[in-house]
């Protein structure tokens, strides 16, 4: 460090007193470190306070050195490594591999635990060092276990052919975002919505359910005093204390239900919204043959329509979900009363109700987000895709679970892929241009994984949409455009049509020749039914919601 000339005086720079060069953090000034001279003659530490205090200190310092690498890192850096992932999945036979060697995976692992377990059983058997009920406990498990082995196996036989659909679903997901670039900002700016409408609920709730008045107490007798002219404000008046305290309206607890209902319904409403435009990106998309055509203008469509026609649908789905929300608040509030209370019938009868509210929101988010895909397909009110929704689930049901399983595989893959090369690139670079100026790498790493994560959860959550939607708009097409030269679907998927049709072809067949073997002719059933509206037409404005 550069040493002021020493001087006599208190105020005056002397060997302890130097000017180094610093960052002002939060109005403290934190020195640079590479300024700091360690030379033994002058000084052993610049810092004050113990270890603890000195590396929070020198992290902060880490954080603020290398803030432009961070940020640009954490986002921009993450959001390109997010595309790059789209690519990745699209090498050919990459994501049959991964999606197969995890299925081998779970399979060796309920063999492993079933052997275990096994193995474990006959130790205790021959040395008889356990109760009889641990040891046949044991060998219970492990055949429980070797039993959900074989039914895995068997499942993923039978559905081989579905998740090959699955995996060429999640590949035109990936050309999908790749072509509509666009709507992977939109949760960043329906995001940005949220704060808007959080920071209005906040101010009128805490307007709303601070209503009270000023009340005069009694300090000595703890009476209320009613007498305001003799008693105008708190104070000492002869031998009699008055005290101001501030009470809350009665009102104020049935306020706050009302606005933790408004709070919950405007963020559903919002995330509905948010679906339903995405839906409706990646159903044009679909629907459109020339998909060349589709980018930008597809997204700024989405939003037009989803904005100005399909709000209502919105309302009305996020409308179930807030009423459910609400009645688990209040059953929370219940539960905690019973807790102080002791009441353990209270407390269990309660608890089963919570449980079954939270599965009635978890299934009804699961038929609003295909209802809401629904919508975007036909153009149809919330009751009407709730309806069609819930059908189209029933007759599809091992294809639904097939994409289920592949795409949880590709977003788990995918988030911990866009962490881990975004964290790594960030360490490399930083390590090479500003490592001199850093006492350590791991704060600014620390940062950049978390920006990296909440950007890896906003793409994941729109590839995850993007899968679903284009599943029902798969099968859409299969069920309404008998002809191969009418269908929308690409390439790899005309495939998994054409089986379908072959398939439902060859039990018509059947049926028919069964048929005259009976009294009375009966006809055969479609394999699976077809849905009510017609297709979205090009130039024609879907039914206003």
């Amino acid at each position: 460090a550069d040493l002021v000339a020493p001087g006599g005086e208190f105020g005056v720079a002397t060997d302890c007193m130097f000017s180094v060069e610093s960052t002002e953090v939060l109005s403290y000034c934190i020195p640079s470190l590479s300024s700091l001279s360690l030379d033994a003659n002058t000084t052993t530490s610049m810092l004050s306070g113990n270890d603890a205090t000195n590396y929070m200190m020198e992290f902060v310092g880490d954080i603020f050195t290398a803030k432009d690498w961070i940020f640009g890192f954490g986002f921009a850096v993450a959001l390109l490594v997010g595309f790059l992932f789209t690519y990745v999945l699209r090498i050919p036979g990459l994501l049959y591999t991964v999606v197969w060697t995890v299925i081998v995976l779970v399979t060796i692992m309920f063999l492993f635990v079933g052997s275990f377990m096994y193995d474990t059983y006959g130790k205790w058997d021959e040395a008889q060092s356990r109760p009889d009920y641990e040891i046949q406990g044991m060998k219970i498990l492990s055949y429980i276990f070797f039993g959900l082995a074989a039914l895995w196996i068997i499942v993923m036989f039978i559905m081989r052919k579905r998740i090959a659909l699955a995996i060429a679903l999640t590949k035109e997901t990936a050309k999908a975002i790749e072509d509509l670039k666009v709507v992977i900002f939109l949760p960043v700016i329906f995001l940005a919505f949220f704060i808007v409408f959080a920071v209005v609920w906040a101010f009128y709730s805490i307007f709303l359910m601070a209503k009270g008045k000023w009340q005069l107490y009694d300090a000595t007798t703890g009476n209320m005093v009613d007498d305001d002219d003799a008693f105008p404000k708190a104070g000492t008046y002869g031998n009699v204390t008055i005290t101001e305290t501030w009470e809350f309206e009665t009102a104020s607890e049935k306020v706050q239900y009302f606005m933790l209902f408004c709070y919950f319904w405007g963020a559903e409403f919002l995330s509905a919204v948010l679906q339903l435009i995405m839906a409706l990106a990646f159903a044009c998309w679909y629907f459109t043959k020339d998909k060349a055509n589709t980018g930008m203008a597809t997204v700024k469509t989405a939003f037009y329509m989803g904005a100005r026609y399909h709000t209502g649908t919105a309302a009305a789905g996020s409308l179930i979900i807030a009423i459910v929300k609400t009645i688990r608040a209040f059953v929370a509030k219940l539960q905690e009363q019973a807790e102080k209370r002791g009441g353990k019938l209270a407390k269990c009868i309660l608890c089963c109700i919570q449980s079954c509210l939270w599965c009635i929101e978890k299934c009804m988010k699961f038929i609003n987000k295909n209802a809401y895909i629904q919508t975007a397909i036909y153009g149809t009110t919330f009751c009407t895709s709730a309806k069609n929704a819930f059908f189209l689930i029933a007759r599809n049901l091992m294809r639904i679970a097939a994409v289920g399983v592949v795409s949880e595989v590709v977003v788990f893959i995918g988030k911990y892929f866009i962490i881990m090369v975004t964290t790594a690139f960030a360490y490399v670079c930083m390590d090479r241009v500003i490592g001199d100026e850093l006492n350590s790498l791991v704060g600014p790493c620390i940062f950049v994984a978390f920006f990296a994560y909440c950007i890896a959860i906003l793409f994941m959550s729109v590839f995850a949409m993007g899968i679903s939607t284009l599943l029902q708009c798969f099968i859409a097409d299969e069920e309404m455009h008998p002809s191969p030269a009418d269908r929308f679907a690409s390439n790899e998927l005309i495939s998994f049509i054409d089986s379908s049709a072959a398939k439902a072809k060859k039990d018509a067949e059947k049926a028919g020749a069964a048929a005259p073997a009976e009294a009375a002719p009966a006809e055969a059933a479609p394999a699976e039914a077809a849905p009510a509206e017609a297709a979205p037409v090009e130039g024609v404005e879907p039914v206003q919601t």
